[in-house]
């Protein structure tokens, strides 16, 4: 619940909150209201979808289910994941722990609709493969990806949003295995086009939120998204009268189509380097360490939330103040 409150505090983008309990949602439901105005206009445009689990084998608790029924009763959109771990909690197979995770998936979907039919609803699935060495999920294997991937053709051909897994690590800090594997993650995730995608920013099996991590990840997602781009084919972009023109042995450099393009054309990065190792070195031989470093500090000390409308801060605070005085009764 304090979480939810800082988050709305500080950005105006959707968000997913979770709570342990129909009381947790319920406060984050007030606050939600106290931000939009009124239930009317949260109803009609809301900023939040709940997040909640289901769990491997075959299992709906009672906890995470009366959260997401609450949930779609009061007309919040509902993020439901979960997913088995192969050769733990899930067959060894990733066949058999698709089974095991589309089961839950589905079944849970049915039963909020059951609740409220036409509640929204994305299901999402987090299968992994056990390492057997260490008794851990395996969070940055391949194994999860290609399951997610599957996964998600599975709801593309059911018709149903999925939400995939992206841009976390096993590292513990921000290291070249952890730029590795989320750059795995963050390129399968995209081919596979997964409506939605989560825990970017994660180290250590999801145990460690990463600022460093997020503003790495975040180069890496605009590079995939010019890759999911492809290429653009019509008579302006293939150029054949300025490729006449210019002829053999001649430059594009200098030519007007060259300048009204280069932009959308050919992706610049924020963080990578690409100069001559004399100019590297010149302006301060920065590795991406340093340079990531810089943009988290540029980025923590100009951030400027838009404010909440007013009286929404204080509405917030009793709501809170509530909430910790009936957790300590």
């Amino acid at each position: 619940v304090y979480e939810f409150a800082e988050m709305v505090a500080n950005t105006t983008k959707p968000v997913l909150p979770w709570g342990y309990s129909v009381d947790n949602v319920r406060d984050i439901y007030q606050i939600a209201v106290a931000v939009a105005g009124n239930e009317e206009a949260l109803q009609k445009r809301p900023f939040l979808a709940l997040f909640s689990t289901y769990h491997s084998p075959l299992i709906q608790t009672d906890e995470d289910l009366a959260n997401v029924l609450w949930a779609a009763e009061h007309g919040l959109p509902v993020v439901y994941l979960g997913g088995g771990c192969a050769g733990s909690s899930a067959p060894v197979t990733g066949a058999g722990a698709l089974v095991v995770t589309m089961a839950g998936a589905l079944c849970g979907l049915a039963i909020i609709q059951l609740k409220r039919r036409g509640t929204p609803v994305c299901v999402g699935g987090v299968p992994q493969a056990m390492d057997l060495r260490t008794a851990r999920p395996s969070y940055g294997g391949p194994e999860m990806s290609l399951y997610g991937a599957a996964l998600a053709d599975m709801c593309r051909y059911l018709g149903i949003p999925f939400m995939g897994t992206a841009g976390a690590s096993e590292s513990k800090v921000l290291d070249l295995q952890a730029a590795i594997e989320s750059t795995m993650q963050v390129l399968l995730s995209a081919l596979s086009r997964a409506t939605l995608v989560h825990d970017v920013g994660f180290l250590d099996c999801a145990d460690i939120g990463s600022l460093e991590m997020l503003v790495m990840t975040d180069e890496i997602i605009a590079m995939a998204r010019r890759v999911m781009r492809g290429l653009e084919i019509n008579d302006e972009t293939l150029m054949l009268d300025l490729i006449d023109r210019v002829g053999p042995g001649g430059e594009f450099m200098s030519t007007v189509e060259t300048a009204r393009r280069c932009r959308t054309e050919i992706w610049n990065p924020t963080l990578m380097d690409r100069n001559a190792w004399f100019n590297w070195e010149a302006a301060g031989s920065q590795t991406m360490p340093d340079r990531i470093q810089a943009r988290l500090r540029e980025i923590l000390s100009t951030h400027k939330p838009q404010p909440l409308p007013a009286g929404v801060a204080a509405q917030i605070d009793a709501i809170l103040a509530a909430a910790q005085a009936r957790e300590v009764m």
